[in-house]
């Protein structure tokens, strides 16, 4: 094991290195980077205090979980040098995905083409690589006390893009082309996405059923990659009415427990309602222009690159979503002015489809589009760096740094016994010494658990 541990630790200082060398290449843009802090992502003096007050609070009743994973991925994480900072794990993770996104996109033509069994498996190999390390990120925050707001954005801000590399990869492996079809099952995922974002800014609660995209979905959809690429012909089986059937089954059971869960909280609750109802809306506009253009005009369908953007505007409100969660922004905010050129955009497909139809077109919205979220994700991870005092790729110990504001809390139920897993995080500076003591008893604990593991091995 030991071995192994050094292996792993020359291996992400190796990676580590690599992002600091890009970091330093970056540099050399200063000029964009300068104005993504600059803009309108700057946090007031409120959200600040919002953010560092702020509580997140998880639950996972994955049955896969409860099975084997968190106990794969508790072991897992052990052999993670404490100097690694969760958002080096978190950005690996999405590097990974992005490669292999733009090698099976390339080899596919744009999904014109079918892409050979290689590229299927490591699709499979890459996805399961990003789960694994997107569940490694938190528990080595954990690990090293640096949980905060600004890795919780850094986690689903990545989640929120690769899930846009996900979607696409999997529609490449099936070879399903750029067709209705494919819209229907790129922009779907996309709106279960959102709404999980959604769900979790109204009820401010992160829940995750006993079968749940994250857990189960993804480790299914690798499975299936490889599975493709061993048997390229089971691809065919993957477009029949049956597994659309089976598709259409597990997206209510996505969304429906979504909807149901925020209408039992603000049923009772004007307050609770009124930012549901609010907050909803830019969602829904994205969604309704998409979806009718679509079904008005067929041919925009198999316009890969609005499919992309469409699903991507989606993702973007995502973020937009969790970042109003982090700082307790009104709901009126997420009608954010840079959604507005997207759904004009949108709106002239109505007056001359050919507009939208056109890769050309679509194309240069896309990219729009990503330098826009660049800019927006820049400016918030900066804002909440400097806001919290805490380094993004770096180890900052919260509790060294923030001693007068944090207060950890694990509450982590005994997974042998096949129960759930709470995790809050509570930044209250009336409690700074209880938070102080429990992060201690928890490093404590770790270490006696380390002695224990290596005395029984």
């Amino acid at each position: 094991m030991a071995i192994y541990s050094v292996k792993i630790e020359w291996f992400l200082k190796q990676i580590s290195f690599f992002i600091t060398k890009l970091i330093a290449i970056s540099s050399h843009f200063t000029g964009f980077i300068d104005l993504c802090k600059m803009g309108a992502r700057s946090f007031t003096p409120n959200e600040i205090e919002n953010m560092k007050k702020h509580k997140y609070n998880g639950t996972d009743n994955s049955i896969l979980g409860t099975l084997f994973l968190r106990s794969f991925w508790n072991w897992l994480v052990e052999f993670f040098p404490k100097s690694v900072a969760p958002n080096t794990i978190t950005f690996i993770g999405f590097l990974i995905e992005f490669v292999t996104f733009v090698i099976t996109f390339s080899l596919s033509h744009c999904l014109t083409e079918k892409i050979p069994s290689w590229a299927c498996i490591l699709n499979g190999i890459g996805l399961f690589t990003y789960q694994t390390l997107d569940n490694l990120d938190g528990r080595q925050a954990r690990r090293t006390g640096t949980s905060s707001p600004l890795g919780q954005f850094f986690d689903h801000g990545c989640d929120a893009l690769t899930g846009v590399f996900i979607m696409i990869k999997v529609a490449a492996t099936l070879n399903m082309g750029s067709n209705m079809i494919t819209f229907i099952w790129v922009f779907t995922m996309g709106i279960g996405f959102v709404l999980t974002s959604w769900e979790e800014y109204i009820t401010h609660s992160f829940y995750l059923g006993y079968l749940n995209g994250p857990d189960e979905g993804i480790l299914l959809l690798s499975i299936l990659h490889v599975f493709v690429g061993i048997f390229p012909d089971a691809a065919d089986w993957f477009k029949t009415p049956i597994a659309y059937g089976i598709y259409l089954i597990c997206l209510a059971f996505t969304i429906l427990p979504i909807l149901f869960n925020v209408l039992r909280h603000s049923i009772s609750d004007y307050d609770m309602r009124n930012r549901a109802f609010v907050s909803i809306i830019p969602v829904l506009i994205t969604i309704i222009l998409s979806i009718t253009l679509v079904v008005l005009y067929p041919q925009i369908s198999e316009n890969v690159f609005f499919t992309m953007l469409s699903v991507l505007i989606l993702q973007y409100q995502s973020q937009l979503i969790i970042v109003s969660y982090l700082v307790l922004r009104p709901p009126f905010k997420l009608f954010d002015p840079t959604l507005y050129p997207y759904w004009i955009f949108m709106c002239l497909g109505f007056i001359c489809p050919g507009i939208v139809a056109s890769e050309l077109l679509s194309g240069i919205v896309l990219l729009s589009l990503v330098f826009v979220i660049l800019y927006f994700d820049i400016g918030v991870i900066d804002g909440l760096s400097t806001g919290l005092g805490v380094s993004v790729f770096s180890i900052t110990p919260v509790i060294e740094s923030h001693k007068e504001t944090l207060n950890i809390v694990v509450d982590e139920e005994e997974e042998q016994n096949g129960n759930h897993t709470n995790y809050r995080i509570n930044d209250e500076s009336d409690d700074m010494m209880k938070g102080q003591g429990e992060f201690e008893d928890i490093v404590e604990n770790e270490k006696e658990e380390t002695v224990v593991s290596n005395s029984t091995a």
